[in-house]
């Protein structure tokens, strides 16, 4: 019997991008026991599906909230995450930095070895833990300010509470780089030394599992050209600059007005804590991605293979041609097809080819949805209609998505920021009130909804639908093409 996976969907991820399989089924016994065991990779094509157990993730999402709701262990589980993302960070660095070409091949299989073991806590609760939470904590927040307001609600009231509470009293990274570019922008004679110090800064905060390509000097030059051209940068760093104090005292006006008992305070800092996460675990795997990359072409370099062809390796099967062991063409042709991975029983199965699209149809059941009207978490309030653009990925977004459109996907990373910047709205499959897509739709005051589950399966190119993310609600008015 197949196992009921949850599914989340982006664009293709090499099988090597995501090599943290290993650490995973190590360290998700010491974090979580025997509540965790399964886990799903399957990239076929031009998409990526990735699964969880749903039943695992209904028992570890009632452990998390209960270990979030004692003061004492939601103390300590922070500080751990904390520890263990900052070390992470520390050390990817510390190897992007280190001079490879120096290296010998034992001393460069040692380095991809530690910088998996230096990274494995982190990864362990960056990539279970902060998924539960997006899934299973707006449910029980909505019922919890239920509680707290201890009054009868209409049905739509609990939503928009939650809306206008979860906005995070914190500055994503986004919105720290914006700020600083900013800042920039107004001096007209930018030195190449201004440039350099913020492009040292940031240089990460684009990438993403799809996306590699790291911004050039001149690319930073142009986003402060274009900065430069707004004759309205100095008002809008005044208003970035209020914006904690505002988001701090609407918070306390609506605490006021509900009558909501001080205990939501409590669960408003957690959910500010998780919001620096989803930053903090977006730091992490991306220094990391770039440090396993570097050791990855250094290992081409001198064995004279393609990245291309390297990406599909597992770290394992990298550090095995560096022992001398030979490279498999026809498996790595097999992979580009069609790969699949699966955590299961404590141990790694894997398939690919034609065996990776037959276990595909066996773990998960693809059906269309035939619906007019569907239901979400509302992220950022406001009402519009317009076309939708369905991107399987950030790198269709950028492709397809033209202003005025309505981005629909599994869900968002950094990448689909500047297609973020050109929708008028935004629906996603998957995420919560402090997920990506949630909290630049905030930044960019755009509406967007959530959590869906099936937009991406619903929705077509072209059709005309109304967003009402005050209800959460998508309706299909026109289908571009009438069956």
């Amino acid at each position: 019997m197949a196992n009921k996976w949850l599914i989340f969907t982006r664009g293709t991820v090499p099988l090597y991008r995501l090599d943290m399989f290993d650490q995973l089924l190590k360290f998700s016994k010491k974090f979580y026991g025997n509540d965790f065991s399964r886990l799903l990779y399957i990239n076929e094509g031009n998409k990526l599906w990735w699964g969880l157990d749903e039943n695992e993730v209904n028992i570890l999402g009632k452990k998390l909230i209960k270990t979030l709701s004692d003061k004492n262990k939601s103390k300590k589980h922070i500080s751990n995450y904390r520890e263990y993302l900052k070390e992470a960070i520390k050390f990817s660095e510390k190897a992007i930095k280190a001079d490879l070409t120096k290296l010998s091949k034992i001393r460069l299989i040692k380095l991809s070895k530690k910088l998996d073991e230096e990274t494995a806590k982190a990864g362990t609760l960056a990539n279970i833990d902060l998924d539960i939470f997006d899934i299973v904590f707006e449910d029980f927040f909505e019922d919890k300010i239920k509680e707290l307001i201890g009054i009868k609600c209409n049905q739509n009231e609990p939503e928009k509470i939650i809306r206008k509470l979860s906005i995070p009293v914190v500055f994503s990274f986004i919105a720290k780089e914006q700020i600083e570019l900013m800042n920039l922008s107004l001096n007209k004679k930018l030195s190449e030394k201004d440039i350099k110090e913020i492009s040292e800064k940031y240089w990460w905060t684009n990438l993403g599992w799809e996306n590699i390509k790291t911004r050039t000097l001149d690319d930073w030059k142009e986003l402060i050209k274009e900065y430069q051209k707004d004759d309205k940068l100095q008002e809008k760093i005044k208003e970035f600059k209020k914006r904690n104090k505002r988001i701090l005292l609407e918070r306390k006006m609506i605490i006021k007005k509900y009558k909501i008992k001080k205990e939501i305070n409590y669960w408003l800092k957690i959910l500010d804590e998780y919001t620096l996460f989803h930053d903090w675990r977006k730091e992490y795997q991306i220094k990391w991605l770039s440090a396993s990359r570097e050791i990855m072409l250094e290992t081409g370099r001198r064995l004279g293979l393609s990245a291309d062809d390297l990406d599909w390796l597992r770290h394992k099967e990298l550090c095995g041609l560096l022992e001398g062991k030979p490279f498999n063409e026809a498996e790595i042709k097999r992979r580009k097809e069609a790969v699949c991975l699966k955590i299961s029983e404590g141990k790694i199965s894997i398939w690919s080819g034609n065996n990776a699209l037959l276990q595909h149809k066996k773990e998960i059941k693809e059906k269309e949805e035939i619906l007019n009207e569907f239901k979400g978490k509302s992220a950022n309030g406001g009402i519009v209609t317009a076309r939708v653009k369905v991107c399987n990925g950030a790198a269709e977004a950028l492709r397809k998505i033209e202003k005025g459109d309505i981005l629909v996907t599994g869900m968002t990373v950094p990448d689909h920021v500047p297609a973020m910047k050109k929708a008028t709205a935004i629906i996603t499959n998957e995420g919560g009130i402090t997920c990506h897509a949630a909290i630049v739709s905030r930044e960019l005051g755009i509406p967007c909804i959530v959590g869906t589950k099936i937009a991406t399966k619903v929705l077509k190119d072209g059709d005309l639908v109304e967003v009402d993310a005050e209800r959460g609600i998508v309706k299909i008015l026109e289908r571009k093409n009438k069956k």
